[in-house]
């Protein structure tokens, strides 16, 4: 939930401490209090959600890169190298494929 009603006209939002282009630390607040904080804070949502070591990229969050073989697209969304098949794979680094999970 990206905006939360407490009842009384008061909007609680997400915020990111950004240091260097790279998110530090995620908070939940209102804008009152984030004004009154030092750094750099940037408002987000659950559309490109922040974790510590999400970059800011040309003001967009781009989350870490999963692996060094994939690539950011132009909608800035890391892309593997090799098109994801229908059905339930995860991507094999060393073998740079998609592959069918191991239970375990």
């Amino acid at each position: 939930m990206d905006r939360i009603w407490n009842g009384d006209y008061f909007m609680i939002k997400k915020y990111a401490l950004v240091e260097n282009n790279v998110v530090v630390n995620t908070i939940i607040a209102d804008a009152e209090f984030i004004s009154q904080q030092s750094g750099q804070w940037i408002e987000y949502d659950d559309s490109r959600p922040a974790y510590i070591g999400t970059e800011l990229i040309d003001g967009i969050l781009i989350a870490p890169k999963p692996f060094p073989s994939w690539i950011l697209d132009s909608n800035h969304d890391w892309q593997a190298p090799v098109a994801k098949p229908a059905g339930n794979f995860v991507w094999n680094e060393e073998t740079q494929s998609w592959v069918v999970p191991v239970a375990g």
